[in-house]
C-alpha cells in the first residue's frame, strides 16, 4: 500500500496507548495501531468510515458524470479523553475533533463517543483461528472505533482553539477525566472570545453512568438503576455554558496573548480550587490572575494580581 499523500496536521493518543489518531489537511483521520506501521487500522471523516478503501460501484457510477467535490477543512487539532481509573485505562473514550466539516455545516467542535477498548472480551468470543496476535489486537481496536455517539458544540464563528479542564489530573497532557471545555472563538480580526461548556455533554454522561452502573455488582444494581433513571429526568437535553473565572470571563483576548502552561501535579492541584456554591451555573474551578503592563519613567514593568 502506498503512503498517505495528505500532509499530517496532528496526532492524539488513545489512552491505553495501543493505537493514535492522525488529522490530515483533506479533512480525514487515519487510526494507526503502535504494533503495526504498514497500514491504517481504519481511515474516516466525521461522516464516512473507510475512506481510504475504493468502492467499485460508487466509483463506476461517478465516471463520466460531473461531481460536486465538497472539500471538507483540514484537521486542526485532536484530542483524545478518557475517563475511567487510572489504573484501568479500558473504558469508553471521548474524541474532540477541531475542522474536519464541509463548508455548508456550520461553525464548531465534533466530538466522537467510542466503546471501550478491551480486547479481552473479543477473546471469549473468537475462533482459534482468528486468535493470531495482531490479527486478534486491529480487530480488537476497530471495534473500539465504532462511535456510539456524535455531538457537535455550535458555535457563532470560527473556533480557533480549545482546552480541557480534568477534574484533578494534569495527566495524558490536560485530557483525562475533563469537566469543562474551553472555546477559543474568533471575534474580530485581532480579538478572541473565550467561552466554556460542560463536558461531557449530557447524553454523553448518561451513557458513561449507565456504563459504570453496568460494573456493579448485582446487589446494587437495583438502587444505582433508580438514580440512574431519576439523573437522566432532571438532566437538560444540552451542555451548560459554564462561568469563568472573573479575570477569564467578559474580555477578549488579543490574537496571540494567550498560552497553555504545562504545570506539575502538585502546583495543578493549587490552581483547582473546590466548586463554589451560591451559583446557578456550575463554575470552572480554576483560581486566575492578570498582569497589567504600565509604562512608568523608568521604563515598562511589568504588576502581577
Amino acid at each position: 500500500m502506498l503512503p498517505r499523500r495528505p500532509s499530517v496536521t496532528c496526532v492524539a493518543i488513545h489512552p491505553t496507548g495501543h493505537f493514535f489518531a492522525v488529522g490530515h489537511t483533506d479533512g480525514s483521520i487515519a487510526f494507526w495501531a503502535s504494533e503495526n506501521s504498514e497500514q491504517p487500522v481504519l481511515v474516516r471523516t466525521l461522516d464516512d468510515l473507510d475512506v481510504n478503501v475504493v468502492d467499485p460501484e460508487t466509483l463506476e457510477a461517478h465516471l463520466g458524470k460531473a461531481t460536486d467535490l465538497r472539500l471538507r477543512e483540514p484537521i486542526f487539532k485532536i484530542c483524545w479523553s478518557g475517563f475511567e481509573s487510572l489504573k484501568d485505562l479500558r473504558g469508553e473514550t471521548a474524541l474532540r475533533v477541531l475542522g474536519g466539516t464541509e463548508p455548508d455545516k456550520g461553525f464548531g467542535l465534533n466530538v466522537l463517543w467510542f466503546p471501550a477498548f478491551n480486547p479481552e472480551d473479543l477473546h471469549t468470543t473468537s475462533s482459534p483461528a482468528e486468535e493470531d496476535g495482531l490479527h486478534f489486537v486491529l480487530n480488537a481496536i476497530r471495534q473500539s472505533l465504532a462511535e456510539i455517539k456524535t455531538y457537535h458544540y455550535s458555535t457563532q464563528t470560527s473556533i480557533q482553539d480549545f482546552y480541557l479542564v480534568p477534574h484533578d489530573s494534569p495527566h495524558f497532557n490536560y485530557t483525562y477525566n475533563p469537566y469543562a471545555i474551553l472555546i477559543l472563538s474568533e471575534v474580530g480580526q485581532d480579538e478572541r472570545l473565550l467561552e466554556a461548556r460542560e463536558f461531557p455533554p449530557t447524553d454523553f454522561s448518561l451513557q458513561l453512568r449507565q456504563s459504570q452502573v453496568a460494573k456493579v455488582s448485582q446487589s446494587e444494581g437495583n438502587q444505582l438503576d433508580l438514580d440512574f433513571i431519576l439523573e437522566d429526568l432532571s438532566l437538560a437535553s444540552l451542555p451548560q455554558s459554564v462561568s469563568l473565572p472573573y479575570e477569564f470571563s467578559g474580555g477578549k483576548f488579543a490574537r496571540d496573548a494567550y498560552k497553555m502552561q504545562v504545570v506539575p501535579k502538585d502546583v495543578y492541584q493549587d490552581l483547582v480550587s473546590p466548586a463554589e456554591t451560591g451559583y446557578i451555573k456550575p463554575r470552572v474551578r480554576l483560581s486566575a490572575g492578570c498582569t497589567v503592563m504600565k509604562s512608568t519613567l523608568e521604563g515598562p514593568r511589568t504588576k502581577a494580581s
